[in-house]
């Protein structure tokens, strides 16, 4: 079971322990850290993508298990408050080899090379994770934004948090009954989200969320072009996974796909978690 819970997370999240690979390219262009109030920051990292309904990304993927290390390209398409998919291609030929689509209520995994899928309820996902994997919380990860778990998180929702100041940095902790959990987001004078640590009640297990390289697109908006997580007290060896230059596209159309050929075969997520685990 705790390999089950812990495939079914690195599903959700996709790919940490993100440590600047490059200099943004464009540094200078970044904006100095300034004497905002932490609910200014807050608001600024909630809200900054508020316009933003689409998005198209590609990023180097990297899977680390112990001391193995599988690499891989990524596209991901994203809807707001209703698909995110993530699609796994090899580092040189541009073939989908599996497909993972998360809704508002439920987690698919479309296997092309073994020609199966499977599907799983976000509900039942929950029962087994001390901490909330609700579509809103993952969505809000994919967006560099600090969340509440379980539901919309709004501007006056900053009172809710146990706000820190340390040097040029604001955390904002936050803990939850249901699931129990603590949460908490760590966020630069920039308003640039750095870090989100999700933990069970005792601390364990925990996801921690790292964010890095930020830049200014054509729009003026700051992104992160390396996000990731570190998984820590599921499994015997901690896992690491990283987006790495990362290369958002906002606003375009997005078709997002859970439809599978009637020749590729049924089977249960636990079956397909034994098979790519071999």
């Amino acid at each position: 079971m705790r390999k089950y819970q812990i495939v079914l997370l690195m599903i959700l999240t996709v790919l940490s322990a993100c440590r600047t690979r490059q200099a943004p390219r464009d540094t200078e262009a970044l904006p100095m850290p300034t004497e905002e109030s932490p609910q200014a920051v807050f608001r600024e990292m909630l809200t900054r993508h508020d316009a933003d309904t689409t998005a198209y990304m590609k990023a180097t993927g990297y899977v680390t298990v112990g001391d193995r290390t599988v690499k891989g390209k990524l596209q991901i398409r994203w809807r707001r408050d209703e698909a995110i998919q993530i699609s796994i291609l090899p580092p040189v030929v541009g073939v989908e080899l599996c497909r993972v689509v998360l809704t508002r209520d439920s987690l698919y995994v479309i296997d092309r090379f073994h020609k199966q899928y499977a599907s799983e309820a976000l509900a039942r996902l929950q029962k087994g994770v001390p901490f909330d994997v609700s579509f809103a919380s993952v969505q809000a990860m994919l967006l560099a934004s600090p969340f509440l778990p379980g539901g919309k998180t709004t501007v006056r929702d900053v009172s809710r948090y146990d706000i820190t100041e340390k040097e040029d940095r604001y955390i904002y902790t936050f803990v939850s009954r249901r699931p129990a959990g603590n949460y908490v987001f760590d966020g630069d004078k920039r308003a640039c989200l750095t870090s989100a640590t999700m933990s069970g009640a005792l601390a364990t297990p925990s996801l921690t969320c790292r964010y890095a390289d930020y830049e200014i697109d054509e729009r003026g908006v700051l992104s992160p072009q390396c996000i990731g997580w570190l998984m820590e007290g599921f499994f015997a060896e901690r896992i690491v996974l990283t987006f790495d230059k990362l290369t958002p596209e906002w606003n375009g159309s997005q078709n997002i796909a859970a439809s599978v050929s009637s020749r590729y075969k049924k089977i249960d997520m636990l079956s397909w978690l034994n098979t790519v685990l071999k």
